[in-house]
């Protein structure tokens, strides 16, 4: 049973035209960020209240952010000047609370009218965004039930193997796992356990309208997703992530990760899935429209694998010969398939049918 389902997570970035803080609000800033600095405080930060909300100063800035802010919602970076896009000039991280008080589309709506009134801004960028999904059970996960087409060469689409990556335990019980590193990582967690832990006990009462009673276990299944993998995807602002929720979701539950039973086949990706990760990938619709926005992006993630290799290939060719050209290049293709009683053309209708867009790109976990 689905308990909860959503974004935990939201880091985005403003981009400004200008900066409309009075000299009274440099000053305030400035002020309480050196009060910030006494030994009374123990570096914890000073109470300050700025544009009508209330927030923490830490005693130093983060480069290249001048100022940082924080409370219970969220914390807000803000740099001394307008850079010319070399980065955000407002930089803010949206804590859980916050994101599941107001839903995310609601938050980011009154964070951009709240920086609107006291800066202009020219664009967003979204940095970081954890989509989570709470359910019923606690799964048995082994190496040998997994199957993942990660693809070589970025590190992201490639996941850590159970015995070299994380494992979480309480006494001798396994709580977690955690696949993938940097840009993509998942992990896969008693939340349960967690919540009363770092005294977040406040996911019951949400749990409690999808259904959840006190006795049953409550899994988290997290999928953190930074800025490098979502401008893969074509995503940069808010608007971008909002219509690609959905087709990022569907990648990395059904192309990049899965957990699924024996079932006496060689080839484990025909595995039938098993019924805890048939629940998470049937969540998507909480996460908005499938468009297949991602499946056509890795097309062209495909296409940038494959074309380097096939110029390696041409020239390699091509310097073994004293003369070379694509037409004869061409014709030797096409001399080699008709010896076989095929034409290129049926070679590539026959590719089209037997494999997925993916298969090329990816090698099983």
């Amino acid at each position: 049973m689905i308990y909860l389902a959503g974004i935990d997570t939201l880091v985005i970035g403003f981009y400004l035209k200008k900066f409309n803080l009075t000299e009274y609000d440099y000053k305030l800033l400035d002020t309480t960020k050196e009060m910030a600095k006494a030994p009374a405080f123990k570096s914890s930060g000073q109470y300050v209240n700025f544009k009508q909300i209330d927030f923490t100063i830490t005693p130093a800035g983060q480069k290249p952010y001048t100022y940082v802010l924080f409370n219970g919602d969220f914390t807000v970076k803000i740099a001394q000047k307008v850079s010319d896009k070399r980065f955000p000039e407002v930089f803010l991280e949206i804590r859980s609370q916050f994101l599941w008080r107001l839903g995310y589309k609601n938050c980011y709506t009154f964070l951009k009218e709240w920086v609107n009134t006291w800066a202009d801004i020219d664009d967003d960028v979204v940095n970081r965004a954890d989509l989570s999904v709470d359910l019923s059970g606690f799964p048995d996960i082994s190496i040998e039930n997994i199957v993942s087409r990660a693809r070589k060469g970025k590190t992201y689409y490639q996941l850590i193997p159970i015995q070299q990556g994380e494992i979480y335990y309480y006494g001798s019980k396994i709580t977690g796992w955690v696949f993938g590193s940097g840009p993509l990582m998942m992990r896969i967690y008693d939340k349960l356990a967690e919540s009363k832990k770092v005294q977040k006990e406040w996911f019951q009462d949400l749990w409690k309208q999808g259904g959840w009673t006190e006795d049953a276990d409550v899994t988290r299944v997290e999928l953190q997703i930074r800025r490098d993998f979502l401008k893969d995807f074509n995503v940069t602002d808010f608007k971008s992530l909002e219509d690609s929720l959905g087709d990022i979701f569907r990648y990395v539950t059904e192309d990049w990760f899965t957990i699924r039973q024996s079932f006496g086949d060689k080839n484990r990706s025909r595995w039938p899935v098993t019924p805890f990760w048939s629940e998470v990938q049937g969540s998507i619709n909480h996460f908005g429209k499938i468009y297949g926005l991602a499946r056509g992006r890795i097309k062209e993630v495909k296409e940038k694998i494959l074309i380097p290799q096939l110029a390696g290939l041409i020239t390699s060719i091509g310097a073994t010969r004293d003369h070379f050209t694509f037409e004869e290049l061409l014709y030797q293709v096409n001399r080699h398939y008709r010896k076989k009683g095929k034409t290129t053309e049926d070679v590539i209708a026959d590719k089209r049918k037997q494999h997925s867009t993916f298969e090329d790109c990816y090698e099983p976990f």
